[in-house]
C-alpha cells in the first residue's frame, strides 16, 4: 500500500473525505470506508473514553498508558513507552523502508483539575479536549483497526506514535524526541493527525517560540491585574522594585481571571 493509500485512510476515518475522489472508485478504499463508518460509533466512544482520562501538559502518563494497551489490543509490535513519555507501536511492512510515522499527541492545553466529563445533546459531544486531540487519537486507533480488518499488507513500516508535549509550554517536545532522538534520520513520511479533520495541511508547519522577561519599575502588573498591599512582594508606592511573583503564583492568579489569560506558549 502507498502513502497515498495511507492519507487516504487518514481523510476518511477523520471526516476529511470528498467522495468524488478518484480514490473513492478503487475497491480496497470503498471497502475501508465502508468498514469505517459502519465502526464510527465506536469511534466516538473511544474518542469519549480517551477525553475522560485527564492529560493536561506534562501529566500524559495515565492516558499514555491506556492508549499503550490500546496498541497491544490492536496487535502493533514493539509496544512502548519511550524516555520522552511518547506511545509507540510498529505495523511492519514488506520492508523496512519507506518508514511512515502517524501520529496523534496525547496531551490537552487545559490545566489539572479540569472536568473532562464527556456531555452528550443529540449528536453533539461536549468537553475540553473532546477534539483537540481526542479526536485525532481515536482516529489513529480506527486507522490501525481498518489495516487490521482487511489485512492490508503495506510495501514500508508504519510507526504509529501517541506523542506528548505538543501544547503551550510542552513547546512539541514529544515530536522533537522522536526527530531527534529516537527516529533521527529514519522517517521518511510523517502523519499528524489533530482535532476534528476539517483542514488538511501538506506542508511545512512550525512555530517559533520565545522566553521573554519584563524589567520594570514597581511591582509587578498581571494583563491589567493592579498589584495590591496585600500581595508580600508587589507594595505600590514604597519606592521599592521587589522580586515578581514566581512563575507558579503567576499561573494560580491568572488561574483564578480566565479574562485575564493569555497563550504565550
Amino acid at each position: 500500500m502507498s502513502l497515498r493509500f495511507l492519507l487516504a485512510f487518514a481523510s476518511m476515518a477523520s471526516g476529511l473525505w470528498a467522495q468524488g475522489s478518484p480514490l473513492a472508485s478503487r475497491p480496497a478504499i470503498r471497502d475501508t470506508l465502508t468498514f469505517l463508518q459502519r465502526v464510527e460509533p465506536e469511534t466516538l466512544d473511544e474518542q469519549v473514553r480517551l477525553c475522560e482520562i485527564p492529560a493536561p501538559p506534562f501529566e500524559e502518563k495515565v492516558r499514555a498508558e491506556y492508549y499503550r494497551k490500546k496498541f497491544v489490543e490492536l496487535g502493533l509490535q514493539d509496544v512502548r513507552i519511550d524516555a520522552e513519555g511518547n506511545v509507540h507501536g510498529v505495523r511492519p511492512g514488506r520492508r523496512a523502508t519507506p518508514l511512515v510515522v502517524f501520529t496523534a499527541h496525547l496531551d490537552t492545553v487545559f490545566p489539572a483539575g479540569t472536568d473532562t466529563k464527556v456531555k452528550r445533546s443529540g449528536t453533539i459531544l461536549k468537553a475540553p479536549g473532546i477534539a483537540d486531540n481526542c479526536r485525532g487519537l481515536a482516529v489513529l486507533l480506527a486507522i490501525v483497526r481498518a489495516l487490521n480488518e482487511w489485512k492490508i499488507a503495506t510495501e514500508g513500516t508504519i510507526i504509529f506514535v501517541g506523542s506528548v508535549g505538543e501544547e503551550g509550554l510542552g513547546d512539541l517536545r514529544g515530536m522533537r524526541h522522536l526527530f531527534e532522538k529516537e527516529l533521527k534520520g529514519k522517517v521518511t513520511h510523517s502523519i499528524a493527525l489533530d482535532g476534528t479533520g476539517l483542514t488538511a495541511c501538506s506542508g511545512a508547519v512550525g512555530s517559533n517560540r520565545y522566553r521573554v522577561t519584563f524589567s520594570a519599575a514597581g511591582g509587578p502588573q498581571l494583563w491589567g491585574v493592579r498589584p495590591r498591599e496585600s500581595h508580600p512582594r508587589a507594595r505600590p508606592g514604597d519606592g521599592k522594585n521587589r522580586a515578581a511573583p514566581s512563575p507558579r503564583e503567576s499561573q494560580d492568579h491568572l488561574q483564578h481571571r480566565p479574562d485575564r489569560g493569555r497563550n504565550l506558549g
